[in-house]
């Protein structure tokens, strides 16, 4: 029997998570690299720093997890941000 290649089911979980960890990497290197105005809206960067921490919270990746803490850190000028 052959399978079907254009199967409408799920990916497997393994696969939704290295989605989101890539999603991580990628916000975490645009707030790293990209120069202020290109993230204008007042925020914007902490905003997309505190979704990339919690989505390397939930995939378990801590290294990262770190640099991204470290970056909203400087960010903040040392007090802390609220994520929600």
């Amino acid at each position: 029997m052959v399978s079907n290649l254009y199967s409408s089911s799920p990916p497997p979980p393994s696969e939704g998570v290295l989605g989101e960890r890539e999603r991580a990497h990628a916000i975490l290197l645009a707030c790293r690299h990209l120069p202020m105005p290109l993230l204008t809206p007042p925020g914007h960067r902490a905003r997309l720093l505190a979704e990339a921490k919690r989505t390397l919270e939930r995939v378990g990746d801590r290294r990262t997890l770190q640099d991204c803490q470290q970056i909203l850190l400087r960010l903040s000028g040392g007090t802390t941000i609220a994520a929600s």
